[in-house]
């Protein structure tokens, strides 16, 4: 199945992906400046993603609510009429 880019070129993506990972890793090596013991990548990666994708939940909700609202305000216009 592809994946659907939603108009996104292969650039733009390859680039926030790279922009990503980047992230990541400064993240990685600030904690491991921070303690040393904590050499974990894939437990530290596991924790960073988890936290993009709830953010990105979050985001995709208020989006929802936001929508709801406009679309129920219109409504509401609509049969004041």
């Amino acid at each position: 199945m592809p994946i659907q880019t939603h108009g996104l070129t292969k650039e733009q993506i390859d680039a926030r992906s790279e922009e990503l990972m980047q992230e990541f890793f400064r993240l990685f090596q600030e904690l491991t400046q921070a303690d040393p013991d904590r050499t974990d990548l894939n437990i530290v990666f596991q924790g960073w993603a988890i936290q993009k994708i709830a953010c990105l939940q979050l985001a995709i909700l208020e989006l929802e609510s936001d929508l709801n609202r406009g679309a129920r305000s219109q409504a509401q216009r609509r049969y004041r009429k």
